[in-house]
């Protein structure tokens, strides 16, 4: 690069020069390419990392969503057979584990944005998008979240009437 540099400043004038003063662009367009793609890899890592880390805590919340409906229904087993009063108590859990589980998520969401937004991962426009649109998982899990919540919040206020009037 320094011959390049001598020979295109010592023949500025002429078609030499003017062929190694392309070169040389050429060959820093191609390093700044370089720079560019492995920004542009290392970005679409961390994208990558992002989603995996959203998909993670869709899994172990939806986890904790089935356990507290299967919580409900063994204690709906239990009232049966040994007379007391267990599916009310599973209502409060199962209202517990939705709200947290929606707020939990919610914020999870929010500071994945945040964190893609700050480290200049996505635009303004796609993060509005990513808003607008969420990922059908998450939207999903948080549907069953809420409905979880409601279906708690029943069972705890009118589970012992419920027992009653089934059997």
């Amino acid at each position: 690069m320094g011959v390049a540099a001598n020979l295109s400043i010592g023949e500025s004038g002429s078609d030499l020069g003017r062929e190694q003063q392309t070169g040389r662009s050429i060959k820093l367009s191609i390093l700044r390419c370089g720079i560019v793609n492995t920004a542009t890899m290392a970005n679409e890592t961390r994208i990558r990392s992002l989603y995996a880390g959203l998909y993670r805590t869709i899994i172990r919340f939806g986890l904790l969503i089935a356990a507290a409906w299967l919580f409900a229904a063994f204690s709906f087993y239990l009232s049966r057979k040994t007379g007391t009063d267990w599916f009310s108590r599973s209502g409060a859990v199962m209202a517990l584990v939705g709200a947290a589980v929606t707020f939990r998520l919610a914020n999870f969401y929010q500071r994945a944005l945040a964190t893609a937004l700050k480290e200049e991962l996505v635009s303004v426009s796609k993060e509005i998008e990513l808003h607008l649109d969420p990922p059908k998982s998450y939207v999903r899990l948080l549907y069953f979240g809420y409905l979880t919540g409601i279906v708690g919040t029943g069972i705890w206020g009118y589970g012992d009437l419920l027992v009653r009037l089934i059997f």
